[in-house]
């Protein structure tokens, strides 16, 4: 962890910068490659405001669905199947209980935590669309190429789609109503993380694609 709790987080010149785009905005800076994106004015205030409806919005919606339950870590779904005996015991009754305490009073606080159920699925639902209207029938966000704020996209929506804490009228309304953004999502996944079954399946970053 850095020194303010986060992960992950790098040291540059004896400094350290934590959360992913601090990181890059620090680094684009130090290395002036403000040229970085290639987009227009009028396209970076649009991928600004992506990013605020993805970083303060979205990711509160998910929060507030790992509050409700986080039991699933530790099934065989999650890490139960690498902690058994004691570890098992007190990762089950202690660590995941303290940890979706926790998670509950960040999202209460935040706001999105007092909604009621259908609430929160609601503003989700409307997220989705309009990350849907936005990507129309693009590859990304912003045409034939990614750019960072496809990457920032891509982890919040995998987070929706991949990982059982979440409703099943979520995944319903993406595969249904939002298709394009299922498409969006298994493009980024299949050219750079042609290993993540691999990895899912036994919990391991060093696959094989990596080896070769």
């Amino acid at each position: 962890m850095s020194a303010r709790g986060q992960i992950p987080f790098i040291e540059l010149n004896g400094r350290q910068h934590a959360d992913s785009t601090i990181i890059i905005d620090n680094l684009t800076e130090h290395f002036h490659k403000s040229d970085l994106e290639d987009l227009s004015a009028s396209d970076k205030a649009i991928a600004r405001a992506f990013f605020a409806l993805l970083e303060h919005h979205l990711c509160w919606v998910s929060l507030y669905s790992r509050g409700q339950d986080f039991g699933w870590l530790a099934t065989d779904t999650g890490f139960g199947r690498l902690l058994t005996g004691i570890k098992g015991f007190a990762f089950k009754n202690f660590i995941v209980k303290s940890f979706t305490k926790k998670v509950r009073g960040r999202a209460a606080a935040q706001g999105m935590g007092t909604f009621s159920r259908e609430e929160v699925l609601d503003q989700a639902k409307k997220d989705l669309d309009a990350i849907s209207t936005q990507l129309g029938d693009k590859p990304y966000l912003f045409g034939s190429s990614i750019k960072t704020i496809d990457v920032t996209a891509f982890a919040h929506l995998a987070e929706l789609i991949y990982t059982p804490q979440f409703s099943p009228e979520i995944r319903a309304y993406i595969d249904e109503k939002v298709p394009n953004v299922m498409e969006y999502v298994i493009r980024i996944k299949e050219k750079y993380w042609p290993d993540w079954e691999e990895t899912t399946n036994t919990m391991n970053m060093a696959t094989v694609w990596k080896k070769a």
